[in-house]
């Protein structure tokens, strides 16, 4: 089954940044004709890659102050 593409004028909504949308997407669902929709932050696979090489050190520095450090998903 092909997908239609979403485009703007298929979904309404009330946040103006793309900041506070994927915020609102973490609390709501969005869905559309009955699909549950995920939204995803758009980042550079080159920043994906530098968080991935970061984990160890933040996981050890977290580990060590008792910290609680959130990164979005990977």
């Amino acid at each position: 089954k092909t997908r239609t593409p979403i485009r703007k004028q298929h979904l309404t909504w009330k946040y103006k940044s793309k900041t506070s949308i994927l915020k609102a997407s973490r609390t709501q669902q969005p869905e559309l004709d009955g699909v549950t929709l995920k939204l995803y932050a758009d980042l550079a696979p080159s920043t994906l890659q530098k968080r991935r090489d970061l984990k160890p050190l933040t996981d050890r520095i977290s580990h060590y102050y008792k910290l609680h450090i959130t990164t979005p998903s990977l």
